[in-house]
């Protein structure tokens, strides 16, 4: 496991900004924020401020402090699913297990896990 992990502002997990880092559930989040992205074609978390070192702050803030906004037009299942990778504190963010695991993934899905180890 890394010490610090480095990584683009936008994808920074909330504890990334207190150094507590626990690098699976950092992966976690930003899945979350990739798929986020990927369904609304905009971050959970933006600023348009021009200063970057405004910028930084307000991400900060937006990321630790609001909750993103739900995706319209998309299913109650998928934006269940999304909510549960962007869960802000780490302890309560799902494992890879959990994420395999849950009913979005879980219905498309091919993969089963067998002795902690996934089976494709």
């Amino acid at each position: 496991m890394t010490k610090y992990a480095r990584t683009t502002p936008l994808y920074k997990a909330p504890e990334g900004y207190d150094l507590d880092l626990r690098q699976d559930k950092i992966d976690i989040w930003a899945g979350g924020v990739i798929l986020y992205f990927m369904s609304a074609l905009k971050y959970p978390f933006d600023t348009d401020e021009k200063n970057p070192k405004k910028s930084k702050k307000i991400l900060k803030e937006k990321i630790t402090q609001v909750p993103h906004d739900e995706i319209e037009g998309r299913s109650k299942n998928m934006n269940d699913f999304i909510n549960f990778l962007l869960n802000k504190d780490p302890n309560d963010r799902p494992s890879i297990k959990e994420v395999l695991e849950h009913p979005f993934i879980f219905k498309f899905s091919s993969v089963s896990i067998k002795n902690h180890k996934i089976v494709i």
